[in-house]
């Protein structure tokens, strides 16, 4: 019977007397006079002649009367009469009655009537209900909520809504959550927040995103991850993180990057990869890596890094490589090494280097380097490496380092090397090396540098060489090697001569003779 323009009269306390099928009778301006207790009334489809101001009288135990589509009439002061367990009712166009405030009544559960775009009512506090499930709702936009500490909820496969400009909150133990697939969100700029331990996540393939600079956050045990193809990122500075062992992933392509400081690393094993066009990188100290068996790689040009001592890692067979200008770095003692095929590269000048011992090493074929100054270094017993060709190359005053007994070197076969243009080498004092055997190599023409008492060493066979015009250094002690047949060569004045001088020594010989037999 009441109608809304009589519940003016009515207070507080007499709304008990009401049930709810009355409530449409208010207006809402009477529901002042309502109190929370009075609430239990109301129905869900009684709500909407409340406002917004009207909200106060409610408690959280009345908030079951409210349906999802009355949530309008809520301000964000009133949003405290809220539980969790109530915002199953909550649809996402309600959201914006939240403040940032509000967000401690939600639940992990609850966040699904959230969309993307109420993400900015969040702070950073806020983010500790969040659930690993729950990221999807995020976009990159939103990212900036998140802390560092809040990294922990996400997983691996959430990663996609990160850009590279917010990976500034990550921090070095939150790499975890990363997999190999999710490198490509990161720049060069963001690797500080790793550590050596996290780049077990790092695929070869990723390597592109590194900078020289950042390869101080490397340690020996992670080169692993690299392929030769990546090696670019390296600076000369960055090798001490390289073992010995890691070195196969290098190309020879590569070791344009190492300097000669760098060279320490490699071990004899590791040569194998250089070039001979890498080899300007070493210095003389570093040969020691360098065994025999890898000298094939070098080349002429590479020789210069050598010194002397360095001399001991070469092989006979190695020595190809070496042309006569390099040859200055050779020692006396280093010339063991090399055999006569290798004389090749010496030239004249450096003949000087070689010592009497050494001359084993050369065959006949290789003596057109040396010179007739040079013969000093030769000692008789290294005759035998002449031929007969290599005769010109002594002059006469060489011939002093030969002696009597070296003449026992020449056999009847080694005589053809002498060519009788070559005797004008010869002088009187040097007849005493040749035997009676050796005349054969004479010509008449040679015959005036003998002396008479050289032709001891003629005998009878040997006189059809001489002419009549050498009769004359013949004294009469050397006419019993003469043969009848020889005659033929004397003059008679000379016979005469000798017959004279024959007669007279008889004859004082045979007055010496009677007298001493007289005195006796």
């Amino acid at each position: 019977m009441f109608r809304s323009s009589d519940l003016q009269s009515f207070g507080s306390s007499d709304v008990q007397i009401f049930r709810s099928s009355d409530v449409r009778i208010f207006r809402c301006s009477d529901l002042q006079m309502f109190g929370s207790s009075d609430v239990q009334m109301i129905r869900s489809s009684d709500v909407q002649m409340f406002r917004c101001s009207d909200v106060q009288m409610f408690r959280s135990s009345d908030v079951q009367i409210f349906r999802c589509s009355d949530l309008q009439m809520f301000r964000y002061s009133d949003v405290q009469i809220f539980r969790s367990s109530d915002l199953q009712m909550f649809g996402s166009s309600d959201v914006r009655i939240f403040r940032c405030s509000d967000v401690r009544i939600f639940r992990c559960s609850d966040l699904q009537m959230f969309r993307c775009s109420d993400l900015q009512m969040f702070r950073s506090s806020n983010v500790q209900m969040f659930r690993s499930s729950d990221v999807q709702m995020f976009r990159s936009s939103d990212v900036r909520i998140f802390r560092s500490s809040d990294v922990q909820m996400f997983r691996s496969s959430d990663l996609q809504m990160f850009r590279t400009s917010d990976l500034q909150m990550c921090g070095s133990s939150d790499v975890r959550i990363f997999r190999c697939s999710d490198d490509q969100i990161f720049r060069c700029s963001d690797l500080q927040i790793f550590r050596c331990s996290d780049l077990q996540m790092f695929r070869c393939s990723d390597l592109q995103m590194f900078r020289s600079s950042d390869v101080q956050m490397f340690g020996s045990s992670d080169v692993q991850i690299f392929r030769c193809s990546d090696v670019w990122i390296f600076r000369c500075s960055d090798f001490q993180i390289f073992r010995c062992s890691d070195l196969q992933m290098f190309r020879s392509s590569d070791l344009q990057m190492f300097g000669s400081s760098d060279v320490q690393i490699f071990r004899s094993s590791d040569v194998q990869m250089f070039r001979c066009s890498d080899l300007q990188m070493f210095r003389s100290s570093d040969l020691q890596i360098f065994r025999c068996s890898d000298l094939q790689m070098f080349r002429y040009s590479d020789v210069q890094i050598f010194r002397s001592s360095d001399v001991r890692i070469f092989r006979c067979s190695d020595l190809q490589m070496f042309r006569s200008s390099d040859v200055q770095m050779f020692g006396s003692s280093d010339l063991q090494m090399f055999g006569s095929s290798d004389v090749q590269i010496f030239r004249s000048s450096d003949v000087q280097m070689f010592r009497s011992s050494d001359l084993q090493i050369f065959r006949c074929s290789d003596l057109q380097m040396f010179r007739s100054s040079d013969l000093q270094m030769f000692g008789s017993s290294d005759v035998q490496i002449f031929r007969c060709s290599d005769v010109q190359i002594f002059r006469s005053s060489d011939l002093q380092m030969f002696g009597f007994s070296d003449v026992q070197m020449f056999g009847s076969s080694d005589l053809q090397m002498f060519r009788s243009s070559d005797l004008q080498m010869f002088g009187s004092s040097d007849v005493q090396i040749f035997r009676s055997s050796d005349v054969q190599i004479f010509r008449c023409s040679d015959i005036q540098m003998f002396r008479c008492s050289d032709l001891q060493i003629f005998r009878c066979s040997d006189f059809q060489m001489f002419r009549s015009s050498d009769v004359q250094m013949f004294g009469s002690s050397d006419l019993q090697m003469f043969r009848s047949s020889d005659l033929q060569m004397f003059h008679d004045h000379w016979l005469v001569h000798v017959c004279a001088c024959e007669a007279c020594a008889w004859l004082v010989y045979g007055l010496v003779h009677g007298l001493s037999m007289a005195c006796a």
